[in-house]
């Protein structure tokens, strides 16, 4: 398999991986918010669904599946939208860390600390996952010139 195969499928690999983890934060935000059952929310500081909060949840949903179908449709032409990638990278994954290190640092989580390093870890991967990606896109571009 030659080089710009293989980056290809690392490419739609990083698509699809984010695809995977908006669409399931989603749906659990959604039944969380409607429903009250969570099956990652509940461990990580997120305050029971109340008329205060359920507001919040709901925009936080939309924008989620959102994102989801952002990528999809990055995934239908990985080449021409490869600023999907970057976007999802810097700022989205990357404020999300920004804010798990403020919450460990100031131990403001009713996560144990090995979680939520272990969620950090997942964020960073993903950082390199859609940086990496973006990189072999704009590679691949290149070489279709």
């Amino acid at each position: 398999m030659d080089k710009i195969k293989i980056k290809m499928i690392f490419i739609k690999i990083a698509y699809i991986v984010g695809i995977i983890l908006d669409g399931l934060l989603g749906i659990d935000m959604f039944l969380y918010t409607f429903l009250g059952k969570s099956i990652y929310l509940h461990n990580q500081n997120i305050p029971i669904s109340s008329n205060e909060t359920q507001p919040v949840m709901m925009f936080g949903t939309a924008l989620m599946i959102g994102w989801t179908i952002l990528l999809g449709w990055g995934l239908h032409k990985p080449i021409e939208r490869k600023g999907t990638l970057i976007i999802t990278a810097f700022p989205v994954v990357f404020l999300y860390l920004i804010y798990d290190i403020f919450q460990y640092i100031n131990d403001i989580s009713i996560t144990d600390p090995s979680s939520k390093i272990v969620v950090m870890i997942i964020r960073c991967g993903l950082i390199i996952l859609m940086m990496v990606a973006y990189i072999f896109a704009n590679q691949v571009k290149e070489r279709k010139k």
